[in-house]
């Protein structure tokens, strides 16, 4: 397989401050080695902060999940992929996500709320789900205004 690569320096008084390299299948060019280099380093930085998130942000990632199990590891992490992924298009696509979340304190708050109501009650949707975490808040403020 033929391969191009390209390696990057950025340097700042003759000392690197900045190095990387990518293998590409993209025809390398200078008049276009630029954008590669800048696509490369684009992805790299959204594959790292996606990493870092799923590390870091309650997803615990880095978590042995297979104990031993044949493949449980493999699943385990898909799924978890499987929640950031909806997780992050409910939060950008979503106003009744948005609003709910924005009534808890932490994201973790928010998933234990929706564990615990998901538990509790028999809710049809998503939907359903969400007014119920927003009327919640608004149930709380209620009980504090009476007392």
């Amino acid at each position: 397989m033929l391969v191009n690569y390209l390696e990057y320096h950025e340097l700042k008084e003759g000392k690197t401050i900045y190095h990387c390299s990518w293998i590409t299948d993209i025809e390398l060019t200078p008049d276009h080695v630029f954008q590669v280099r800048r696509a490369g380093r684009a992805r790299w930085k959204i594959e790292n902060e996606t990493f870092n998130t799923l590390k870091t942000q309650d997803y615990h990632l880095e978590h042995h999940y297979g104990h031993g199990k044949p493949h449980l590891a493999t699943v385990l992490a898909t799924l978890m992929m499987l929640h950031f992924l909806i997780d992050q298009v409910q939060k950008l696509a979503c106003p009744l996500f948005q609003a709910a979340r924005r009534t808890c304190s932490s994201r973790r708050q928010f998933w234990e709320l929706l564990r615990a109501y998901w538990v509790l009650r028999v809710l049809p949707d998503w939907e359903t789900l969400f007014k119920f975490i927003l009327n919640r808040l608004k149930l709380e403020v209620e009980q504090l205004d009476t007392s």
